[in-house]
C-alpha cells in the first residue's frame, strides 16, 4: 500500500458504504503487513490486524468451519453433505495473523483450528455488513490448494463463486446448485435451488433461458418442491453456453433472483464416435507394443488383416546400471594392477 494516497483508503470505505463490495485475501504483504493497519480499513474490517515481525502462520491445518448455513458456504443441496465437504477440504499451511473484532453487523465464518493470539482463535474467514456494502476478509493466500483436493471436486470454484456473488449482491435470495459442470452433448443438469428465506406454499419458480445464439428459447419446465427448496432437471442436446434465469415469485412479487450459466462440450472422449481425433496417438501405441491401429470406415465395418502387415518391435536389452558400474570398477582397477606391475606409474 505503500505510495498509495491515505485519501485513497478513505474513498474505498465510503464506496463500501454506498453499496459495493470488499474482499482482502492474506499475504506477507497484506494486512498489518503492508500497513493497512495504519489506514481507513482499520476501522471497519471485521478483524483485527495483528502487527508482528511474523506476519503469517505456517504448518498444516484444516479450517475450522463456524456457519455451515453462510450462503457462500451451500455447495450440496443436503446440509450433511456440506459439512462433509469441510471436513474432507485439503489442508492449507499459511495464513494471516488476525482476530476478531466484534463490529456490529460482523460474523466470523472459518477460524484456525488450535492457534490463538492473546488467548483468541485466529481468524481466518470473517464477513461484515457495513452501510449498504459487504466486506469480506480472507487470511490465507493458499487457498488454491482446495482445488487440488479429489475429495471435494468443485469445491474451490464454487466457493469463490459463491462468495463474489454474496459481495456484489447478485445472490438476490437465490442459491443455484449444478450437480455438475460442464456437460457433454445429451446430457442432463440436475439443479437445486435454495431459496435464502422460507418461502410460502403457494410460491412459484420461473425458468427462462437463452440459447449459444443469444435466441430465447421456449421451455416449459417441470419444478419440484421438497420442503422449502425446488429441484429441476434439464437435457441438453447441442453444445454451447446457454444463461438460465430462475425467478422466484411469492404472491404476485418477485422475491429471488439468479443466473447462472451452462457449458455444454461436444463429447471427444466416446472413440466409437471420434476415432480420427486419437488417431495419431492411437497409431503411435499400436506401433509402440508391436501391433497395428486401423481407422475402420462406418460403412464398412469388417476388418480384413492381410498377412505380413503386422510389424513386430523387438525389445532391446540394456545391462542394468549396478553391473555396468562394476565393470567399469574392474577395467579401472585391471588397469592400475598392470601399470604398478610395468613401471609405467
Amino acid at each position: 500500500r505503500f505510495g498509495v494516497p491515505r485519501q485513497h483508503f478513505a474513498n474505498v470505505v465510503e464506496w463500501v458504504r454506498r453499496g459495493a463490495g470488499l474482499l482482502l485475501i492474506g499475504g506477507p504483504r497484506a494486512f498489518a503487513g503492508g500497513g493497512y493497519n495504519f489506514t481507513a480499513l482499520a476501522d471497519i474490517l471485521p478483524v483485527q490486524m495483528i502487527e508482528d515481525k511474523e506476519q503469517m502462520i505456517s504448518g498444516n491445518f484444516r479450517v475450522k468451519c463456524l456457519d455451515y448455513d453462510f450462503p457462500a458456504f451451500q455447495f450440496s443441496p443436503e446440509r450433511k453433505e456440506n459439512i462433509q465437504i469441510w471436513e474432507n477440504s485439503a489442508e492449507l499451511d499459511l495464513t494471516q495473523k488476525l482476530v476478531a473484532r466484534p463490529l456490529a453487523g460482523s460474523s466470523v465464518l472459518l477460524i484456525h483450528p488450535s492457534a490463538v493470539i492473546n488467548g483468541q482463535p485466529v481468524v481466518v474467514m470473517a464477513v461484515r455488513d457495513f452501510g449498504r456494502g459487504r466486506i469480506a476478509v480472507f487470511g490465507s493466500p493458499v487457498s488454491f490448494r482446495w482445488a487440488l483436493a479429489a475429495e471435494t471436486p468443485g469445491f474451490y470454484r464454487l466457493f469463490w463463486e459463491n462468495l463474489v456473488r454474496y459481495l456484489t449482491h447478485t445472490d438476490s435470495g437465490l442459491i443455484i446448485l449444478k450437480d455438475r459442470q460442464p456437460i457433454t452433448e445429451g446430457e442432463s443438469v440436475n439443479f437445486t435451488i435454495k431459496p435464502l428465506l422460507a418461502v410460502s406454499p403457494g410460491a412459484s419458480l420461473e425458468v427462462n433461458w437463452r440459447g449459444p445464439d443469444n435466441t430465447r428459447l421456449t421451455i416449459k419446465p417441470t419444478v419440484q418442491r421438497k420442503g422449502n427448496d425446488f429441484f429441476y432437471q434439464q437435457q441438453f442436446l447441442n453444445k454451447g453456453r446457454y444463461l438460465v434465469q430462475f425467478i422466484l415469485r411469492e404472491a404476485g412479487k418477485i422475491v429471488g433472483r439468479q443466473d447462472t450459466t451452462i457449458e455444454v462440450v461436444p463429447n471427444y472422449f466416446l472413440e466409437e464416435k471420434n476415432l480420427e481425433v486419437e488417431s495419431v496417438w492411437l497409431t503411435r501405441l499400436s506401433n509402440a507394443s508391436g501391433g497395428q491401429f486401423y481407422l475402420t470406415p462406418p460403412e464398412n465395418p469388417q476388418l480384413s488383416v492381410r498377412a505380413g502387415q503386422q510389424k513386430i518391435i523387438q525389445r532391446q536389452s540394456y545391462i542394468p546400471a549396478e553391473i555396468l558400474f562394476g565393470i567399469v570398477v574392474v577395467l579401472l582397477l585391471t588397469e592400475w594392477i598392470w601399470r604398478r606391475l610395468t613401471g609405467l606409474w
